[in-house]
Formats: structure tokens, sequence, C-alpha cells
């Protein structure tokens, strides 16, 4: 007879004792919560596959599973480090939607991929983060990528949390990254994770690793600064005329004044309202948002046909690599939008500043041809930030870095604007993203 079959026929009898009813039945909810919590540990436990296969260009890589709680698990990849991987810093590379995948940052951002014409195999990318560092990206927040999920979370606290939870048990199935330094970044909606849990990460404390920097990728980090960008920017590259741009730049000040008045639905659809206006009315945006010298492709959820990568992912001997064999791959999963929707106008500079006067290393880089989270609007959100240096910060004239762009730094601050890059950095700009984090982690020169 199974377990569950005695505790049905112990429910059973509790209904023919006169005495102790009550005190049998609290007996009987307890055991049950047990055993629910048993039953969930056994689903959602961590997992590890080494995936070094001639497939993945023999790549010291593992993925697998990290149990957060009992409604789920996240899914990662770890791309060890070309060069001493046993002493190189741990780097995490957090993409952004909210809801959209770590694989498309794999395979066409800072991963070492690319997928070939055939869709079924893979060719290097000679600018690859993993040349010297220890590359982990992970499926976040629950319902991402290949994560397993039994709800969504509503809100950024719940996500930081379950971060948090994710890299104390990352140490555990990984014990040889315990006091390594430690780097915490991302793109796009990155912006949002990235000081959130960098402040949660200081603030918890007890996470045994040495916490250095973040660097955010074209970030969206406080649309009170970065909304109005949208309209000036549009006006600056001449995508838009005198009058959308006035109609537009008041447009969103009068948003952002609602939202700051906790008038949530007419601010945010009032915001959304001067974006289409800037873009156009269409279906389809007049331009790429992401990358105002291109058109915007359909067929994809952010105007890129990815479809490559869902094709290659869809291989069952690729799956069984990776060991998510019945999995369906999602680049952007609309559930786990809608979940944190409230969240897409909230302020994290408040977050971020906190991490630059706390002296962690913070770098924010955004590409000139960005329009969605543009230089712009990246430029004001660094330069209010509240630390002792804003001011003297605030001055500092734009100078060349390499050719690739122009930055400013004073003491662990950094802002970078690359050339010739759209939304997705390390995409069209491999050399100066592959560039740009190795000069972060070594000391800006």
């Amino acid at each position: 007879m199974s377990i569950f079959s005695l505790i049905t026929l112990f429910k059973l009898q509790l209904t023919l004792l006169p005495y102790k009813k009550s005190l049998l039945l609290m007996i009987y909810e307890k055991l049950i919560h047990f055993l629910f919590l048993l039953f969930t540990l056994s689903i959602f436990q961590a997992s590890s596959h080494s995936v070094k296969n001639s497939l993945f260009l023999n790549e010291d890589l593992e993925t697998g599973y990290i149990p957060i709680d009992q409604n789920g698990s996240y899914f990662y990849w770890l791309f060890r480090s070309h060069h001493k991987p046993c002493s190189a810093p741990l780097i995490v590379y957090l993409t952004g939607g909210p809801g959209c995948t770590s694989e498309t940052a794999i395979f066409t951002g800072n991963g070492p991929y690319r997928v070939n014409k055939d869709n079924s195999t893979l060719r290097r990318n000679p600018y690859a983060w993993n040349q010297n560092l220890n590359l982990l990206y992970v499926d976040q927040p629950f319902g991402t990528g290949f994560s397993n999920s039994e709800t969504f979370d509503q809100n950024l606290e719940q996500v930081t949390q379950d971060f948090y939870t994710f890299l104390v048990n990352f140490l555990k199935e990984f014990p040889e990254y315990k006091n390594r330094d430690f780097y915490l970044s991302g793109e796009s909606y990155a912006g949002h994770y990235v000081p959130a849990m960098g402040r949660y990460i200081l603030q918890k404390g007890g996470l045994k690793l040495n916490f250095k920097g973040v660097a955010i990728v074209d970030g969206l980090i406080n649309f009170g600064d970065q909304g109005p960008a949208w309209a000036t920017f549009a006006y600056d590259e001449k995508l838009i005329n005198k009058t959308t741009f006035t109609n537009a730049y008041e447009g969103l000040k009068e948003c952002i004044q609602a939202l700051e008045n906790s008038n949530y639905t007419t601010g945010g659809d009032q915001c959304l309202a001067e974006k289409s206006l800037i873009l156009g009315n269409g279906t389809v945006p007049a331009w790429n948002p992401y990358d105002i010298r291109i058109q915007c492709d359909p067929r994809g959820p952010l105007c890129y046909d990815w479809s490559n990568i869902d094709a290659f992912l869809a291989q069952e001997k690729v799956k069984k690599l990776l060991g998510v064999q019945g999995k369906t791959f999602l680049e952007c999963n609309i559930n786990v939008l809608n979940a944190l929707g409230n969240d897409f106008f909230e302020d994290y500079s408040d977050d971020l500043a906190f991490l630059v006067r706390s002296k962690l290393k913070v770098i924010l880089s955004y590409g000139n041809k960005d329009w969605i989270a543009n230089c712009i609007g990246g430029e004001k959100v660094v330069n209010s930030l509240d630390w002792n240096q804003r001011n003297k910060f605030s001055k500092l004239k734009l100078n060349n870095w390499k050719g690739l762009g122009e930055y400013k730094k004073q003491d662990n601050l950094t802002f970078l604007k690359v050339y010739n890059s759209g939304h997705f950095m390390p995409m069209d700009q491999p050399k100066a993203a592959f560039e740009m984090i190795e000069e972060f982690v070594k000391g800006w020169k």
C-alpha cells in the first residue's frame, strides 16, 4: 500500500473517533503539508548536465536547474572561462523583457555561439565573454525560457528574493565559486533587475561571493528620465518633425507626472500612446525601436528574426544534451511581462546610486543608435545619481574610447556611449562589448 493510501485510510478513520478528533486532524494536516514539501522538493531539485560535446564546440559548459521554492526552479547555462577557470571571476548576465530568455544572448550576443545557416550547427563567437570570465546565464523570472514554474512573480521584490535564493543554491551546487570575485550584469530590463538585485545582495548579506561590481547594457533604469528622451532622441535623429516632437515630449512629461501621482492606469496608457505617436500608429513601427538604422522585422517579438535559434533549440538531440526534454522554447513569455506590467515605470536609480555609494564598480553603456533605451536618457540617469561626486561627474565631458565610442569616468562610476550600436550592443558591436567588460573587470585605464 502506498504512503498516500495510508494517509487516506488514516483520514477515514478520524471520522470514527469520538475523542481528540480535532487534534488528530491537526496532525493529519501537518503531515500532508510535510509530504507536499517533500514532493515539490523531489520535483524542483537541483540538476546539472555537463555538455562538453562537439555539437557545442567542446565548450566547458554545464546546464541545469536550481530550485527556488515550491513554485519552481531556474534554468541556467554556465560557461567556464577559457583561461584560469579555477580562479577567474564569475559574472552573471541577465536579459530583459521582462520574460525574455538568456538564450538570445548566448546565440546572438556575448555568448560563445552563433547559429549557422543550416539551423542545426554552431560556429564560435570570437568575442564571447567567457574568454577570461566564468559566464553564467539565468532564465529568470519564473516562466522565462526553460525555467520551471507553477506561478509568476508579481513584483520585482519577489524577483529579487528569488534571484538571491538562486545564487545561494547555485553555490551549494558549485561550491568552487564561493568567495570568487563576482559581477552582476545584464541588458535592457536588467536596468531594473541589476540595481534591485545588487542592493538586495549587499543589504541581505551572507552570500559567499566577493561582489565587485555591476555592468548594465542599454538599461531601462528610470522612466522619469528616459521617457522624455524618446522624443528628444527621435527628433535629434530626424525621425520625427518638430510638431510631433513637441506633442510627444509634453505628453510624456504629463504621463510621468500622472505616474508620480500614483495614477498608473491613466499615466501608463498615455505614455504608451506617446510611444505610438513617435513610432507611428501602425502594427509595425516606422523603424526598429532597438536600432533606428534598420526596419522592424515583425517575425520576432523584439523586431528581429531569431527563428534560427528556435530551430536549433528545437532539435531533440540538443534538448537531450541540455536536459530540457519536453520543454517548448519561447524567446519571450508574454505572461511574465503581464505579471510584472506595473513595474515598467518604476524608478531604480536610487538602488543604482546605493551601489555607487557602496563603492561597487558601476558601468552603464548605451548604443548610439538605440531608441528604446537611448544614450540621451541613459546619460541623464547617470548624471542624476545621488552620490558625493554627482556634480563633478555630471560636468565631465565625454572622451574618446579606443575609437569605439565615448566615455566619462569618476571614481567607481563609468558612462559609455558606443558608436554604431543599437539596443543589443554585444550583437551589434561584439568587439566593443568585449573590450568594455574586459577593461571594466581588470580596471578602467
